[in-house]
């Protein structure tokens, strides 16, 4: 049934291989259940604070954040998928 679908859209297998080898998906962050939001002194890019997002029940960290501003830690969660955070 691929050879069909690729015979239709008039590409090989290995072209289609090739042009989805240089493809982004932009998936979503899916965050835990726990999650723990902090500022540490750092100096990225001119800023003194920067924020960590922390997995809770785990102790790892799920990412770091450029500065510690309201909107920037909006804008990641925006980002994510938070159905599964019962504790921010």
């Amino acid at each position: 049934m691929s050879a069909t679908i690729f015979n239709h859209a008039g590409l090989t297998p290995n072209q289609v291989i090739r042009l989805m080898d240089h493809q982004t998906i932009n998936t979503r962050k899916v965050l835990p259940r726990a999650i723990s939001i902090d500022e540490f002194k750092g100096d990225a890019n001119g800023e003194r604070f920067q924020t960590v997002i922390v997995d809770v029940d785990n102790h790892t960290i799920i990412d770091i954040l450029p500065d510690r501003k309201i909107e920037t830690i909006k804008s990641y969660l925006r980002t994510c998928d938070t159905s599964q955070v019962e504790m921010l």
